[in-house]
């Protein structure tokens, strides 16, 4: 005889990579899919289980582009007035878009606290990026790849497509974007 079933947390149940929670979450935004498992996985993450992040520069850069671009889904989908918003930098950009480890991270923290290394969106890169968090210290990649710029989609129609990045295929998959994005947008 079987007692009761355990309840599992959200981690235990997707016992995949933070990378493949990432891919995965991106994944089921393009197909309209429910999210709330995945996101509560991610959320349910713990510091031990984001080593690879800090271990592995392609591993981190994957997963960040992957969470960005599923923020930003989540976000046009259940905030679509945020973007629509004059306030649209404000109100958008720099809402809560997604929780990693228990933090809540904006598409602005993503891109410029992590993707970027800490570094300010204004001052074209060269500046450092004011009150960044302990999150972000530990998490950041420490030099930007200035690909990056056509694998970020921000919601616009001129962005660039939106892709799933997986970290063994990283610089292919950044050297077709940049190719791809320029071939449709450069006459």
């Amino acid at each position: 005889m079987t007692g009761p079933k355990a309840q599992s947390s959200p981690a235990t149940e997707h016992k995949d990579s933070p990378t493949t929670l990432a891919q995965d979450l991106l994944v089921a935004c393009k197909r309209g899919d429910s999210t709330a498992d995945l996101r509560a996985a991610l959320a349910a993450l713990d510091d031990g289980d984001l080593r690879p992040l800090r271990e592995d520069r392609e591993t981190a850069l994957a997963f960040w582009l992957n969470c960005y671009n599923a923020g930003t889904q989540v976000l046009l989908t259940e905030h679509p007035d945020h973007y629509e918003s004059s306030l649209r930098f404000i109100r958008f950009f720099s809402a809560p878009a997604i929780t990693v480890a228990g933090t809540q991270l904006s598409l602005d923290r993503i891109e410029n606290g992590l993707l970027r290394g800490g570094r300010s969106k204004y001052g074209l890169g060269y500046l450092p990026k004011l009150l960044v968090t302990t999150f972000e210290n530990r998490h950041r990649l420490r030099d930007c790849d200035p690909r990056i710029h056509f694998a970020l989609n921000c919601g616009a129609e001129s962005c660039p497509a939106i892709r799933a990045y997986e970290p063994q295929r990283i610089a292919d998959q950044l050297n077709l974007a940049t190719r791809s994005y320029l071939e449709t947008t450069v006459t």
